[in-house]
């Protein structure tokens, strides 16, 4: 396997600090300081901050610090779309041509799937999950694809931190959704399994909930458990 560069190596570094959540949405990343923490200059410290811009994980503006990127809910939403697109050739793909190896392969992953959410790893399975659609795309064959779909899943990893979402209610469907969906695969029912991934990842996207949206909910219950019913209260 090739050695990164330093500048790779970073890059890969915040990457994965994003993805597993070290990283949050807004987080200053000034490059004295990630010149300090690597061991570098800046001069290959800012390249990092600009692939990881092209990537759009983090924001880089003109005369402001580099941050770790923050999305709006209407871009969450094209995220999703464009995500849902993605997988569908992807599946297009992996119904006509998959091997044995590769049947077995994403069996083997989403056997390490059932194991982090039967330990209680949450963090674990979420990242398993979304590495299982990855797994689809890079056996797919289609290397454009299979970068795309990492770029996107990385910015979903920036969503799930962005806005709450009841995610860990569904890990066990999504599973054995997943498992359902080889068989789809090895059995070549394109139109199965496209059937399956659309409310498979709907189910992720309708899990995302904003603070506000929260809030409001909370404050609707609490006028109409509390408030509403002094006002309305019956007579003695």
């Amino acid at each position: 396997m090739k050695q990164m560069t330093k500048t790779e190596a970073i890059v890969d570094s915040i990457k994965k600090s994003i993805i597993a959540h070290q990283l949050q949405p807004g987080t200053k990343l000034r490059e004295e300081h990630l010149s300090q923490i690597f061991g570098v200059s800046r001069t290959l410290v800012r390249p990092a901050l600009v692939q990881l811009s092209k990537e759009r994980l983090v924001t880089l503006e003109p005369g402001k610090v580099a941050c770790v990127s923050e999305i709006s809910p209407r871009e969450a939403a094209e995220i999703f779309e464009a995500r849902l697109m993605v997988e569908k050739q992807v599946l297009a793909r992996l119904t006509g041509h998959a091997s044995a190896q590769t049947i077995a392969a994403l069996r083997a992953h989403v056997a390490k799937e059932r194991a982090a959410l039967a330990a209680g790893h949450q963090e674990e399975t979420v990242r398993l999950g979304s590495g299982f659609h990855l797994l689809l795309a890079k056996e797919a064959g289609n290397e454009l694809l299979a970068q795309w779909l990492e770029e996107t899943l990385n910015r979903v990893a920036l969503i799930l931190m962005l806005y709450r979402h009841t995610y860990a209610e569904h890990t066990d469907c999504l599973v054995d959704e997943h498992e359902a969906l080889i068989g789809f695969i090895e059995d070549k029912q394109l139109a199965k399994a496209i059937e399956l991934i659309e409310p498979h990842l709907k189910l992720v996207q309708g899990s995302l909930m904003s603070e506000e949206d929260a809030l409001g909910e909370f404050d609707a219950l609490k006028e109409a458990l509390t408030g509403g019913a002094r006002q309305h209260s019956p007579q003695a």
